[in-house]
């Protein structure tokens, strides 16, 4: 009966199908024919030649499928003979194969052609702009060809299948309704899209659709094909002992493919962070946070490490100063050896995903990773970037939190408790706050998260916290017990460091966050720390406004930065064209905020999906980024690099989000249910239960302790480079003799000693010399602080000397020298003034440099 009721209606439908077709085609004619040429171009009614050609390339489908129409009407006999025309050509496989593949070719065609960026074409722009009416026609004569062999042949849609992810639609929908709701009151109130006046930032590196598709491709190839590969791979080394298992295989191969990306994108442009190389060795040297962390680094190769007392990021320094062992002071081998240690990113991703979600998620979002960095490197200097080849601890944070993710999901997720994995999680956390101390605000949100996942035994929830506190002291105790010794504070870091930093967003007007004349360091951070105190009781209303105006700003260029416009632009067309990178306010009232909401859409099917599969555990991730992300705000900052160790789990649950979608249409249009969909976890371990007093457990706790110690270890083995020595035991040893120069009165020992007494200031120094920079007179490179505005003054060749002594140094010179090494033995005969100092000869090695024009060994031209 279904079939003699559709056969029926079949005239009905093909004359409806041709009639589509030439409506279609009469509206591409019409949208040609209304626009004219250009005067002297015309031939024919108005028109040019190529307008004509296209105007006949619009009307013949439109004639081929109107006749077809008529003839349909007007003669039954030969519509019956069509229908069964069609019946036996769709009947055969191979030829309902080539209409199926045709419209598909046709659609992937034209939709490629529309989304390509005419305005980066150049001259060729007008030409395609002509075409476009016609990449529509073929998109809809597609999409109907195929829905209509489709339902010619009496398929159906499965859409009953949609009942086994109810309860993913129903979390997924709960969730998109409260985003919305928060949307919408976002923009009538403007909170999160109008700056603030203080720490507001652009969004990270964005991800272009070009780039997602390709990502996309790459993990459906991975879907289809990776049964086969592994059972290829352990064929070929079926029983070899050293057999990797394939998912290891997967890890290093992402590893190394990021490598290889990262490694092989250059930095066309200088950074704020590397200033454009200068006279005399032309060399890319880090500054700003940069040039600190490097600059401590150097100082804990030359023995200074415990005179620096409390250091920032220490993980982190301490990291360079290992690659600085290792690669000495060639950058670009330093820089290619951070590469291979982020490089591992990806790969962790890669694990993490496949435990929240699946494997093709998880490679899905590898290669985003993978390219999102590429883009950040490629985009240096154009937008706000922290990457992989700058000295900064943005990405190295972003590491260590996928670790942590990682280790604290694999260990929750299991019935008991696993000692050596739990010891694994809380170290991991541990690394985290040494690279990034702000991560201890994770701490009250990790200890939640154990207590949920434990289903509320009270008693496995303790050994939980407990073992998870093993991990996290045993890596961070003894930098914590270092800093005690050195500088008399159980810290992690200064916490100076942080009031000094918050000080300009806490204060009254009037007040003053500058150091008084007379105030000590400690009468200085007492003040600041009581001002910032008092502002916060004074402004709670205000602060709450702030914070919530910053914490929703980092929440949405979280998002903003995955693929907001379909157009196929590259990294530098994307945010050359999009308006997020160039506007501090976001609005999302435009073509761009649908591709917003549909990355809602996305994001909050990924997490339902998660959800469904670990329950709390799907969300765990999610709460981490929320706290973190809050944490930023109380700094009165946001976006940018600031939310970059975090940012990225969106993005994850993005690409669960994908997948899932993608497995949805499958089993809706071809009643098919992926094994891929319900693949188990990577590198799945028994639910043994494991006491905690085993050989394991003492390995994985002297390793992490070993890592801990090796920190306030290095310090300690690395030899003093320059020993504190007087004034005058330095003239000793580098002025046995007269100190030479053309046409300038040799300098000798006796002459430098009535110098230091007699002259205010006069000093002489002896250490490593770092970044020697030449700059004319009126040039310097980053923020005009007060040396640099002393310096500024003269031609003259800076740097920055380490050593018993610390300071900002330069030499006036007429030209830049010939020789002057980076991370040179200098010692210096000079004048201190403010926070630099103006060197009058500097030695280094057999080299003598006197400043110019020589003035004689006097400190009375700076008074």
């Amino acid at each position: 009966m279904k079939n003699d009721a559709f056969l029926k209606i079949k005239p009905v439908f093909l004359k409806s199908y041709a009639l589509l077709a030439a409506v279609e085609s009469a509206v591409v004619f019409y949208y040609l024919a209304s626009i004219r040429s250009e005067t002297g171009n015309t031939i024919f009614a108005g028109y040019s030649l190529s307008r004509l050609i296209l105007l006949v390339g619009a009307a013949l489908p439109f004639i081929l499928f109107g006749l077809i129409f008529l003839i349909l009407n007007i003669s039954p006999a030969r519509s019956n003979r069509l229908i069964l025309l069609l019946d036996n050509f769709l009947a055969d496989k191979q030829k309902r194969f080539f209409v199926i593949a045709g419209s598909s070719v046709l659609i992937f065609f034209c939709v490629f052609f529309l989304l390509l960026p005419y305005g980066d074409l150049g001259r060729f722009s007008a030409t395609l702009e002509r075409l476009i009416p016609f990449m529509y026609f073929g998109v809809f004569f597609g999409a109907q060809t195929l829905l209509g062999q489709f339902l010619w042949r009496e398929q159906k849609f499965y859409f009953h299948n949609l009942l086994q992810w109810k309860s993913i639609f129903m979390v997924a929908g709960i969730l998109f309704a409260f985003v919305t709701l928060v949307a919408v009151w976002v923009s009538w109130s403007g909170v999160g899209l109008i700056p603030e006046t203080y720490g507001w930032h652009a969004p990270g590196t964005p991800l272009p659709f070009a780039q997602f598709l390709v990502a996309f491709v790459v993990s459906l190839l991975f879907m289809f094909f990776n049964k086969r590969i592994n059972v290829w791979y352990s064929s070929l080394w079926k029983g070899s002992k050293y057999l990797l298992k394939f998912e290891t295989v997967i890890f290093l191969a992402l590893w190394f493919t990021a490598f290889l990306v990262w490694q092989g994108e250059p930095v066309l442009r200088q950074s704020y962070f590397t200033p454009e190389p200068t006279a005399p060795n032309f060399e890319y040297y880090p500054y700003s946070d940069a040039g600190f962390y490097d600059t401590i680094s150097q100082n804990i190769l030359i023995g200074e490490g415990r005179n620096l007392e409390v250091v920032l990021r220490p993980l982190y320094v301490f990291f360079l100063a290992l690659l600085h062992v290792i690669a000495g002071q060639d950058y670009k081998f330093l820089l290619a050896l951070q590469v291979l240690s982020l490089s591992v990113i990806p790969a962790l991703l890669f694990w993490v995903v496949s435990l929240l979600g699946n494997q093709s998620a998880g490679m899905l979002a590898a290669v985003l990773v993978i390219f999102r960095e590429k883009n950040s490197i490629a985009l240096t200097n154009i937008i706000e970037v922290s990457h992989s080849k700058l000295l900064l601890s943005d990405l190295p944070t972003m590491a260590f939190m996928v670790l942590l993710i990682y280790t604290l999901v694999n260990w929750l997720r299991k019935t008991d408790i696993d000692y050596p994995l739990g010891i694994v999680s809380g170290a991991s956390f541990g690394l985290t706050i040494l690279v990034r101390s702000q991560a201890q605000l994770l701490l009250p949100i990790l200890l939640v998260g154990i207590a949920f996942s434990g289903g509320f035994q009270w008693r496995k929830t303790m050994l939980r916290v407990l073992v998870f506190m093993l991990g996290l002291l045993i890596v961070v105790t003894p930098w914590v017990w270092r800093n005690s010794q050195v500088s008399g504070n159980f810290a992690v870091e200064n916490n100076e460091f942080y009031i000094r930093l918050f000080a300009g967003g806490y204060s009254e007007p009037g007040e003053s966050i500058d150091v008084l004349p007379g105030e000590s360091v400690d009468e200085y951070n007492a003040r600041i720390r009581a001002q910032i105190v008092r502002y916060v009781f004074n402004h709670p209303l205000e602060l709450a406004r702030v914070y919530s105006s910053y914490f929703i700003h980092n929440e949405i260029i979280s998002v903003v930065y995955l693929p907001t416009s379909l157009k196929l632009y590259d990294a530098r067309g994307y945010v050359d064209n999009l308006p997020f990178w160039d506007d501090p306010y976001i609005d999302l009232a435009n073509e761009y905020g649908v591709m917003f909401f549909l990355n809602l859409a996305l994001i909050t099917l990924g997490v339902a999906a998660a959800f469904d599969r670990l329950k709390f555990l799907g969300i765990f991730p999610l709460l981490i980024h929320l706290t973190y992300s809050l944490s930023v705000v109380i700094g009165r900052i946001s976006g940018w690099r600031f939310v970059l160790p975090i940012d990225w789990i969106l993005q994850f649950y993005y690409s669960i989000g994908v997948i899932q979608l993608f497995f949805i249409i499958v089993s809706v249009v071809w009643n098919r249910k992926l094994a891929l969909e319900t693949e188990g976890n990577i590198l799945q371990h028994p639910n043994v239960p494991s006491p905690f007093f085993q050989r394991k457990t003492y390995f994985t706790v002297a390793g992490f302790l070993l890592i801990g110690l090796s920190l306030p270890m290095f310090e300690l083995i690395m030899p003093v480079r320059y020993p504190a020595l007087s004034q005058n035991e330095l003239i000793e040893r580098y002025v046995p003799d007269p100190l030479q120069f053309d046409g300038v009165e040799p300098v000798t020992a006796s002459a430098l000693k009535i110098f230091l007494e007699t002259e205010p200031g006069a000093t002489v120094l002896y250490g490593r010399a770092l970044y020697p920079s030449y700059y004319e007179r009126g040039d310097f490179w980053g923020e005009s602080s007060a040396n640099l505005l002393a310096a500024s003054q003269f031609d003259r060749l800076q740097f920055y000397l380490i050593g018993p002594s610390r300071v900002f140094a330069f030499i006036p010179l007429e030209r830049a020298p010939q020789y002057f090494p980076h991370a040179s033995d200098v010692f210096v005969i000079g004048c201190e003034q403010d926070a630099s100092l103006r060197v009058l000869i500097a030695q280094v090695d057999d080299q003598v440099l006197f400043s110019s024009p020589w003035a004689g060994l006097t400190c009375s031209e700076l008074e």
